[in-house]
């Protein structure tokens, strides 16, 4: 099993210039400290929903009002593709591990480490700036928060199981994010 800072424990896996995939509920910087980790570490940067909103020639909040069950097929394909490419750091989408098909690809694939970027729902809130006008389809409604908390009581078991390495991010910047990652990642 592998740890994070604060002794939580991941699902465990092996560690080699494979792929780093980034898990976590929105808002936990999955596509910002990717960014940072790839340029980093000198490998390319590839995010799910980049491509989803690419090949679908709209915008993921468009793609989930519209049929969140295609979407969640598109994501399937997203990340296959991706985890086939040569290997660079992946950004996800918050629900890529509510698929069983995702979920064993991604503990299936030999080389990849993949780091669950959690955080309170508070700071998740905050970040994402819940209730002030962000096109989140999944958090609408009477109270955003309330879902946030919903989505994270849902998945957060998922996340544990898919993941190698948690990093807590509340207290951290995106940079210390990306830095601690790296440092875990070529430690082992």
């Amino acid at each position: 099993m592998s740890h994070d800072a604060s002794g939580q424990q991941g699902r465990g896996g092996p560690v080699g210039r494979g792929h780093i995939v980034l898990i976590g509920l929105s808002g936990g910087g999955k596509s910002t400290v990717g960014r940072l980790l790839a340029v980093t570490l000198v490998l390319p940067f590839y995010d799910t929903d980049a491509l989803l909103a690419a090949r679908a020639g709209t915008s993921v909040p468009a793609l989930l009002r519209a049929d969140e069950v295609r979407f969640r097929a598109m994501e399937e394909d997203a990340l296959a593709d991706v985890l086939a490419a040569p290997p660079g750091v992946v950004a996800t989408g918050g629900g890529v591990i509510l698929s069983p098909r995702n979920r064993a690809a991604l503990s299936s694939c030999p080389a990849c480490r993949v780091v669950w970027l959690r955080a309170p729902v508070a700071v998740l809130a905050a970040r994402l700036s819940v209730g002030k006008g962000e096109d989140r389809p999944l958090l609408t409604g009477d109270d955003p928060v309330a879902r946030l908390a919903a989505l994270a009581a849902r998945r957060d078991s998922l996340y544990r199981a898919c993941a190698d390495l948690i990093v807590d991010t509340d207290d951290l910047s995106p940079p210390q994010v990306a830095r601690r990652i790296g440092e875990r990642v070529a430690s082992g």
